[in-house]
């Protein structure tokens, strides 16, 4: 079913479209593909907003899919084969979240819905942020039972960059912030991090570290995290790349992906005071997100899985969010 979902203050009409199963219902808007809602057993396990202009200027890119390359690119600095692209600085001189027009401010066009699924496409032709080649993108949301199936595809008629991703925050519990959560991480690797959050290069061991999530860690006492974990496993195939659980609502949700790469990101840059859905009020920790996806900053690392998107190519970005309760 789609309904209006208000207009934003640049006079733009903004839809809702509801879809799902018994057991699971999900929304998502045209303003970002923005999944609005995911609601099991009761429980609404995603952050959003009330109101269009919130998606489109409050912070936190609540739901949204990022792109044309989502996270961070050093400096903008962006080579592609014998060639180097400068993209725009958007965040301390570097190249954050798809520039100054990402995908998660623009109106998406809704091509098809039932009462199970959604398309969403989109063209992009990357001038304002200094990509090359034009790209038209899809994003497909499907409920198939208790799982949330998003299947992202791009093609572009130039060589370029591509990294879409959806950056929902989860909170499965009743507690206003995440610390009551338990986080497992299928990555025997990770990518350590300067000052600036941006991939030194290396892939380096999560023996020993604080950053070995393999046998589950709880969130609580936390500083919080902001990294991208190597998922195990061959790229290219759907794998489990994470597991989280809350005691106080013994929801599960496991994420599956073929992304080589998942940035586990505990909401620590929420402004405090942040006016939600129904009036919650969110704030540090008030949700985590697992976002699927090529490594930061990977056109600047050879060593890195390649994110380069062959002109006439197809990106396929596929990633299931699978609820269930602890027995």
């Amino acid at each position: 079913m789609m309904t209006d979902f208000g207009r934003t203050d640049d006079g733009r009409d903004v839809k809702m479209v509801s879809f799902g199963s018994d057991e699971l219902r999900c929304t998502a808007i045209d303003l970002g593909c923005a999944i609005r809602s995911i609601e099991f057993c009761g429980k609404d396990v995603v952050l959003g907003y009330d109101d269009a202009d919130s998606y489109l200027h409050n912070g936190g890119h609540f739901g949204g899919v990022i792109g044309r390359y989502a996270n961070r690119i050093r400096g903008g600095n962006c080579p592609i084969g014998d060639r180097t692209f400068q993209l725009t600085r958007n965040r301390g001189g570097n190249h954050m979240h798809g520039g100054t027009d990402p995908y998660d401010k623009r109106i998406w066009h809704i091509s098809s819905h039932d009462d199970s699924s959604v398309t969403f496409e989109l063209d992009d032709d990357g001038t304002a942020d200094g990509y090359p080649g034009r790209v038209h993108v899809t994003c497909r949301y499907e409920v198939r039972g208790s799982a949330l199936i998003a299947r992202y595809t791009a093609v572009s008629d130039e060589d370029t960059v591509c990294n879409i991703i959806n950056h929902s925050y989860f909170n499965l519990g009743t507690s206003d912030t995440v610390t009551d959560h338990c986080v497992t991480i299928d990555a025997d690797t990770y990518t350590p991090l300067d000052g600036e959050s941006i991939p030194i290069g290396e892939i380096s061991s999560v023996n020993g570290t604080d950053m070995d999530f393999r046998e589950g860690r709880s969130l609580e006492g936390m500083d919080g995290y902001d990294c991208n974990w190597a998922v195990n496993g061959p790229s290219e195939a759907v794998r489990r790349a994470a597991r989280v659980s809350c005691g106080s609502s013994d929801i599960v949700m496991e994420v599956y992906t073929n992304m080589p790469g998942i940035q586990f990101y505990t909401g620590n840059g929420i402004k405090e005071g942040t006016r939600g859905k129904g009036g919650a009020v969110y704030g540090k920790w008030s949700g985590l997100c697992l976002e699927t996806q090529h490594f930061p900053d990977a056109p600047n690392h050879s060593n890195f899985p390649s994110a380069v998107l062959r002109a006439g190519e197809t990106y396929e970005h596929i990633t299931e969010y699978r609820f269930s309760r602890n027995e």
